[in-house]
């Protein structure tokens, strides 16, 4: 897998801290009790089955998948899951001064982030994303490596600040989990809505790009020019 740029969340999972400030009053992700697994037996249920997306059915594993995201499964630091540090950007966000206002656009990739690792792939970046550049002889993350990507509203500058452990991602949940017995690239790519999901399989009459299993539309940005995937 090709983690371009990796290095900024490899850093904030070491535990870099920042000087920043958040308003719990107007972070509109802002809770007051702090968001963790609401169904500690389901997660555990769940946990080793969404491991291997290539052994079940879309249907089957797109439900239980999204039924591990909604419950927030990955939120769990006794399994050795691991985040960034605070709330992110995934690209710049550019102001303009035009006739005495200021406005401003966010340009990132997606929506501004939390990640989260699953321990074995903390175990990989700590292993070969601890310098640059990567390794040569760097292998690809191994089967079942997971990495949950939480998408916020933006902006988020009253939010960036605030313990993590009390934002909740109103936008969803982007996932991928490494198998390299599904696709090529070795990456299924998931999306959960928390409560809004509906499977892919059967598809719906109006017939959408689906969002989630191997080889979707994710590959029109994850895809690279050379061996592995690109999951910056």
């Amino acid at each position: 897998m090709r983690h371009c740029g990796l290095t900024l969340p490899f850093l904030l999972l070491l535990g870099v801290s920042t000087a920043w400030a958040g308003d719990p009053a107007a972070c509109p992700s802002y809770r007051a009790e702090p968001v963790t697994m609401t169904d500690p037996a389901l997660c555990a249920k769940l946990a080793a089955r969404i491991r291997s997306p290539s052994t079940a059915s879309l249907d089957d594993y797109e439900t239980a998948l999204n039924a591990y995201a909604a419950n927030f499964c990955h939120r769990n630091v006794d399994e050795g899951w691991t985040r960034d540090k605070f709330l992110r950007l995934t690209g710049p966000r550019i102001a303009t001064l035009r006739d005495g206002e200021w406005s401003s656009r966010n340009f990132g990739t997606h929506a501004p982030v939390l990640v989260w690792y699953s321990a074995d792939m903390a175990d990989w970046l700590r292993r070969w994303r601890a310098e640059e550049p990567t390794p040569e002889n760097a292998p690809p993350p191994p089967d079942g490596a997971i990495i949950v990507k939480e998408m916020f509203r933006s902006p988020t500058d009253a939010c960036r600040g605030i313990d993590p452990s009390h934002l909740f991602p109103e936008i969803g949940t982007a996932i991928m989990v490494r198998d390299t017995a599904g696709s090529r690239d070795g990456w299924f790519y998931g999306y959960s809505q928390n409560d809004e999901f509906l499977p892919d399989w059967p598809p719906r009459a109006d017939n959408p790009p689906p969002g989630m299993g191997f080889g979707q539309v994710c590959m029109n940005c994850h895809a690279s020019a050379e061996d592995f995937t690109f999951a910056t």
